[in-house]
């Protein structure tokens, strides 16, 4: 396997060896740390490239991991849940939503127009043409800040679109190409649909404890309520009908707590290209996003067990946040790009005094490009 990453990453890679064949395994090991390490633009092609996994194996074998490989994306997330768990409190708090991941080309498998939350206002609505995820997460505070949660997706699906029989004008009636990978009625399902599937998996793995889910409004309806697990309890949005009966407090600070899923869909699509990949198979575009939502995880788990005390040496002195006190996802990510730099590089006994000298200076200028 490719040594790519610093040392201490690797237990974290090496905790989802039963996931996979060894085969597949060397190819997630690569891809993972590929993906980490680099910066632009992360099609799969430039992700093979930027880091000569060509000589690690024919480039076919990365696509076909995502493409025909036999492994599942939910045992994936059982392996990120066993992790998290000595992090977690005895209640757990756990978050669902959907982001919009934008693409463009009329042969990207499963897209459709799907609400854009950012471009729309209360009076009027856009529509972007991409993928819905509908995101399944646990909210956990880290060692290194006590007082910050961050929210680690831990199960995610799909949203399609119904099959519909519109037919294209002016092709001989068959349908357009935007149309491929809809669901047909028997495949379709709402996303609080989804999002009621998710919630049961994870409550089936915690049998003996208790799981509070937050969610926004559009997973506050009957078809997930009526349906929760009994260690199983659902905080989202009231009908304006609702009654109250005394101060709802902690309800309130438990919701707000919601808000670590919306910076994690910033993060991976600011920092780890989570809208980049084009997609043109079914299970290539099933596996492919979650996948970055999972490395985004074992980052932040790095940064937990052993980045942290790193993350004096790559801090960048930034004149213009003089209040800045927390860590952000950007930070950690410098943080474990420049502890691998420094690992790779000079750890070589080769390496004289003169050459670290002059080598030094291009890792500290490095910083800035994570």
């Amino acid at each position: 396997m490719p040594d790519l990453l610093v040392r201490s990453f690797a237990p974290l890679l090496l905790a989802f060896q039963s996931c996979f064949t060894q085969p597949s395994f060397h190819s997630f090991w690569a891809l993972s740390c590929a993906w980490i390490l680099c910066s632009g633009r992360r099609s799969l092609t430039r992700i093979i490239q930027a880091a000569h996994l060509t000589d690690f194996k024919h480039y076919c074998s990365f696509h076909r991991f995502f493409s025909q490989a036999r492994w599942n994306l939910d045992d994936l997330g059982r392996c990120v849940f066993s992790l998290l768990l000595p992090f977690c409190d005895e209640i757990l708090i756990a978050a669902v939503d959907d982001t919009l991941a934008r693409k463009s080309g009329r042969h990207i498998w499963g897209a459709g127009m799907h609400h854009d939350p950012l471009r729309s206002t209360q009076k009027r609505p856009f529509f972007a043409f991409g993928h819905n995820f509908v995101v399944f997460s646990l909210q956990v505070a880290l060692p290194f800040a006590p007082g910050k949660y961050w929210a680690f997706p831990i199960l995610v699906r799909m949203y399609r679109k119904r099959q519909t029989n519109q037919r294209a004008p002016g092709k001989g009636g068959k349908l357009e190409h935007k149309q491929t990978g809809q669901a047909t009625a028997k495949q379709y399902r709402t996303r609080p649909e989804l999002a009621l599937e998710m919630i049961q998996i994870v409550a089936s793995w915690i049998p003996e404890r208790t799981l509070r889910v937050l969610g926004d409004s559009e997973y506050a309806g009957q078809s997930i309520s009526r349906h929760l697990p009994g260690n199983a309890k659902l905080i989202s949005r009231m009908n304006m009908k609702a009654a109250l009966y005394e101060p709802a407090t902690q309800i309130l600070e438990l919701f707000s707590r919601r808000w670590p899923l919306e910076v994690c869909f910033r993060d991976v699509k600011q920092f780890l290209g989570f809208e980049d990949p084009q997609n043109r198979v079914a299970k290539a575009t099933i596996r492919t996003a979650p996948l970055i939502f999972y490395i985004y995880d074992l980052v932040l788990l790095w940064h937990a067990q052993a980045g942290h005390r790193l993350g004096a040496k790559s801090v960048l002195d930034r004149l213009w946040y003089p209040q800045k006190t927390s860590v952000s996802f950007e930070d950690i990510l410098r943080t474990l790009r420049h502890a691998t730099w420094q690992e790779r590089i000079f750890s070589d006994p080769a390496l004289d005094a003169h050459a670290r000298k002059i080598l030094q200076p291009f890792v500290e200028w490095a910083k800035g490009l994570a």
